[in-house]
C-alpha cells in the first residue's frame, strides 16, 4: 500500500518581478511586496513579510511557523512508527523549485513536495482512514488581534497572559474567566475558549483569517480563500482554534478531516491519490481599514476564474487537477422549492445559494458526472439528482426541477429546526461537555411540546455520563387516539454523534457503533437506532455546533399512542461516554 501527498505553494504577480533562489537548505521567493522562505530540511515555511512587516513572528518550538502535516492513519497500525507525518521530517520529501510565466506573461515561482511511504499493514476491511491533512499557520506575534470566520462571527483573540493562565476543562476547551475574567474575549463572548468556537460551514464563507493593526494605524489581514471543498457544504472546520495556531485543515476546504462533518478518506490496497485545491493565503493591508473592508477585499479574490491563466500554466505539474479549459458551468432555472425552504444551498462539491425563484449558476466546475444535492434550512430531507453531466466549455442547464418536501403524514410536532447544526439550544457555542449538562439538567431533559422552550429546556448535547440521569424525555398531548390502522413515523436528525471510534471510520472498541434507544410510552426501547461507527465525529468533545450529520426514521403503530399525554424517551447506554446532538426531531401520523 502507498499513500502520496502533494502540496503546491506558488506566488504570482502581474506587476513585481519575482526572485527565487535555492540552496541546499532553503528556497526563498520574493517580489517587490511579499517574501517567504521554505526550510528544505524540515518543510517549515518560515518568515512571511508584506512590505517589510513580519506576519508570522519568530520561531519558538511550534509557534511562528507554517507547515503541512498528515494524521494519516490510526496509531494502532504499523506505519512508519507514528500516525503523524510532517513534511520532510523523516527525510522522505523532495523539493523542486518551479518558475515560469502564464499566457499573460505574469511570472510565478514556487515549490512542490511529494510524500510516499510503503507501510505493510492494512486494515481488516481493506483500507484505513486518512484522518486529516492540514495546513498549519502558527503565529507568534501580537499583530493579530481579531479572528474572523465570516461577517457574523468575529472575536478578539485572547492575549498570551490569558492563554498561559487558562484552565483546561476538557479536550480543546479552556476556561479563561477563572484567571483572567476581564480580557475582552471573556467580557464580549464567553468564559470558555473552545477548539470549534470559530467553526462554521463552508457555505457561510469565502475567506477567513486574522486582522490586526499596528500602532501607526496600518491594518493587516491574513485570510485563506477557497474554491472547492472536501466533505460537502455543511462541513466546516475549526478555523482558528488553538491560539496561537491557525489550523487550515477541515476549514481549508481542500483537505480531509472528520472533525467537522466530512467522511474520512480510506487508504485502500491499491493506493491513494487525491488532489485538493486550489486554495491560497491572501495578505493585505490598508491604513485605518476595518475588518469588513479587509475581508471584502480577500473575498473578492476568492475567484478561480480571476487566475485562470496562472492555473492553466501550472496544471501539468499537478496530478488530478482540472485546468480551466476542462471546466464548465452548471445552472438551475426555475426550480420549484418547498414553501418552508430558507437558505437554500445546492452542492456538487461545488456549491452556491439558490435564489427564491429557484435559480443558481456555478461556474468553473471540473468536467465530469455529478450528484446534485439541494438542501435548505427548515426542510427535512434534501433534493438529490444523480447523473448530472458537466462538460468542458459548455453550460449545463437544469430547468424546472421540482423539490417536494418529504412527508410521512400529518406532523404532530417538531423540535428544533432542520439545518444541520445546533444553534438554538442551551449553550450552543460555549459548552463544557458532560459537566454543565449534568448541572443544568440533573433529572435529564424533560421537554413538553407546546410549553417548553428549545433555547432554555433542550440541551446542546446528550451525553452518556456515568451515574447521571441523561435521558431526553419528550411529552406531548393528543386530543384523540389515532386510528387503529395508522402509522406513526419518528424522525431523528443529528448534527453530530460520537462513539468510541472518534474521528476514524472503524474500531473494534466497545461502543464504536452504539445504540440510541427510543421508547414510546410503555413500549420500551422499541425504536432503537444503532448509530454506525463510520459517522462518528468529535464536535461534541470540542464544543462544535455541527459535525457529521445523520438522520434516521422509525415507524410504529399509531395505536401505541393515546388521547392524553404521551412521551418519547431517548436514551444512551449508561456510562458509555457516547454522545449525540440533535439537529431536529419530528413525529408524523398517517
Amino acid at each position: 500500500m502507498r499513500y502520496p501527498f502533494l502540496a503546491l505553494a506558488l506566488a504570482a504577480s502581474p506587476k513585481g518581478k519575482i526572485v527565487a533562489t535555492e540552496s541546499a537548505a532553503t528556497i526563498a521567493i520574493h517580489n517587490d511586496r511579499v517574501s517567504f522562505i521554505i526550510d528544505k530540511t524540515n518543510g517549515i515555511l518560515g518568515h512571511i513579510r508584506l512590505d517589510g512587516q513580519g506576519l508570522r513572528g519568530p520561531q519558538s518550538y511550534t509557534s511562528g511557523r507554517g507547515y503541512y502535516e498528515c494524521h494519516c492513519v490510526p496509531t494502532n497500525y504499523e506505519v512508519a512508527g507514528s500516525d503523524i507525518f510532517h513534511i520532510a521530517t523523516d527525510g522522505n520529501a523532495t523539493f523542486t523549485l518551479i518558475q515560469g510565466h502564464d499566457t499573460t506573461r505574469a511570472a510565478h515561482a514556487g515549490q512542490w513536495y511529494f510524500l510516499r511511504d510503503t507501510p505493510t499493514a492494512t486494515g481488516a476491511n481493506g483500507g484505513i482512514p486518512v484522518r486529516e491533512i492540514r495546513e498549519v499557520f502558527q503565529f507568534n506575534k501580537t499583530l493579530w488581534q481579531t479572528a474572523s470566520t465570516n461577517s457574523d462571527l468575529n472575536v478578539t483573540i485572547p492575549d498570551q497572559n490569558a492563554i498561559t493562565l487558562a484552565v483546561k476543562a476538557q479536550d480543546a476547551t479552556w476556561n479563561l474567566a477563572a484567571a483572567t475574567p476581564d480580557v475582552p474575549f471573556v467580557v464580549q463572548i464567553t468564559d470558555w475558549w473552545t477548539k470549534y468556537f470559530l467553526a462554521d460551514a463552508y457555505a457561510k464563507r469565502k475567506a477567513h483569517g486574522l486582522c490586526g493593526k499596528t500602532e501607526t494605524g496600518m491594518a493587516y489581514g491574513a485570510d485563506v480563500t477557497q474554491d472547492t471543498l472536501f466533505g460537502g457544504v455543511p462541513e466546516g472546520g475549526p478555523d482558528l482554534f488553538c491560539i496561537p495556531h491557525i489550523y487550515y485543515y477541515a476549514n481549508d476546504p481542500q483537505f480531509p478531516s472528520r472533525y467537522q462533518g466530512a467522511a474520512t478518506t480510506n487508504l485502500a490496497n491499491e493506493g491513494y491519490d487525491r488532489t485538493w485545491g486550489p486554495q491560497y493565503s491572501y495578505f493585505n493591508k490598508r491604513q485605518q481599514a476595518s475588518l469588513p473592508t479587509l475581508r471584502t477585499d480577500a473575498e473578492a479574490h476568492a475567484d478561480f476564474s480571476g487566475y485562470a491563466e496562472f492555473y492553466q500554466s501550472i496544471a501539468h505539474l499537478i496530478p488530478g487537477f482540472a485546468p480551466p479549459v476542462a471546466r464548465g458551468v452548471l445552472s438551475l432555472s426555475h426550480m420549484i422549492l418547498p414553501p418552508a425552504a430558507e437558505e437554500i444551498v445546492a452542492a456538487l462539491q461545488y456549491w452556491g445559494e439558490v435564489s427564491a425563484t429557484g435559480s443558481l449558476q456555478i461556474i468553473n466546475v471540473a468536467e465530469g458526472m455529478y450528484r446534485l444535492t439541494v438542501y435548505a434550512k427548515g426542510v427535512f430531507g434534501s433534493f438529490i439528482l444523480d447523473g448530472v453531466q458537466v462538460r468542458a466549455g459548455t453550460s449545463t442547464v437544469l430547468n424546472g426541477l421540482v423539490w417536494n418536501e418529504e412527508s410521512a403524514g400529518t406532523e404532530l410536532w417538531r423540535i428544533g429546526q432542520p439545518d444541520n447544526l445546533i444553534r438554538t439550544t442551551l449553550s450552543p457555542r460555549s459548552y463544557w461537555g458532560a459537566y454543565p449538562f449534568v448541572g443544568d439538567f440533573p433529572e435529564g431533559v424533560n421537554f413538553a411540546v407546546g410549553r417548553s422552550d428549545v433555547s432554555r429546556d433542550w440541551n446542546y448535547a446528550q451525553i452518556a455520563t456515568s451515574g447521571a440521569k441523561v435521558n431526553f424525555t419528550i411529552q406531548f398531548d393528543l386530543l384523540q387516539a389515532p386510528p387503529p390502522n395508522s402509522t406513526a413515523t419518528c424522525t431523528i436528525q443529528l448534527a453530530g454523534a460520537s462513539g468510541a471510534t472518534g474521528n476514524e471510520d472503524f474500531s473494534s472498541a466497545t461502543f464504536a457503533s452504539f445504540p440510541l434507544a427510543a421508547s414510546v410510552d410503555d413500549f420500551l426501547d422499541v425504536l432503537e437506532w444503532i448509530i454506525p461507527s463510520n459517522v462518528s465525529s468529535s464536535c461534541l468533545e470540542r464544543s462544535g455546533i455541527s459535525c457529521f450529520t445523520v438522520a434516521n426514521k422509525r415507524t410504529f403503530p399509531g395505536s401505541w399512542l393515546k388521547n392524553s399525554t404521551n412521551q418519547v424517551v431517548l436514551g444512551l447506554h449508561p456510562g458509555s461516554s457516547t454522545r449525540v446532538m440533535y439537529d431536529a426531531l419530528r413525529l408524523e401520523l398517517a
